[in-house]
């Protein structure tokens, strides 16, 4: 199952709703920047609301510049985000989509997808894959076979009684 779209109409709604907030970029993967168009809007905002109140044009002026510099970098996004979504939904074609509510981790079935994380169109609940393992847990099952391979060949597997360990557990 392919992982949800990214919408350019979202995605413009939250440019046009909350412009200084940078949420557009939030929703579209880009948190730092995100972040940094915030606190600079923010910056500008208590610097020219503090300049005003308090009478310093210097204030004023900072503020003004940060908000300023904000409303271009605003301006220059709403050019940017059409590629931005086209970006994001081409890379989520390749990478299976299962939400962690929609998961089954019963240890007597294995994983399995619920009916809330398939698709609606297939006709039976599909498992999932050993392709679709995340590469660390296919990773630590490639060492324990390496492992395993190689403790044979040593003569390490055949590991007598007399070695285990008080627990009747095999030494590692």
């Amino acid at each position: 199952m392919a992982r949800p779209a990214k919408s350019l109409v979202t995605a413009y709604v939250f440019w046009v709703v909350l412009p200084g907030l940078g949420a557009h970029r939030f929703y579209l993967k880009r948190p730092l920047s995100g972040l940094f168009l915030l606190m600079i809007c923010l910056t500008g905002m208590v610097l020219a609301i503090f300049g005003t109140s308090a009478r310093i044009p210097e204030y004023v002026m900072a503020g003004g510049t940060c908000v300023l510099a904000v409303l271009v970098w605003w301006i220059l996004d709403a050019f940017f985000i059409p590629g931005w979504v086209d970006q994001i939904n081409e890379e989520g074609q390749d990478r299976p989509y299962v939400s962690v509510a929609a998961v089954n981790m019963d240890p007597s079935f294995g994983a399995t997808m619920s009916a809330a994380g398939r698709n609606p169109d297939a006709k039976t609940r599909p498992a999932l894959s050993e392709s679709h393992d995340l590469p660390w847990r296919q990773e630590r099952k490639q060492q324990e076979i390496l492992r395993y391979h190689t403790s044979d060949e040593a003569g390490l597997d055949a590991r007598s009684e007399q070695e285990a360990d008080d627990d009747g557990h095999p030494p590692r």
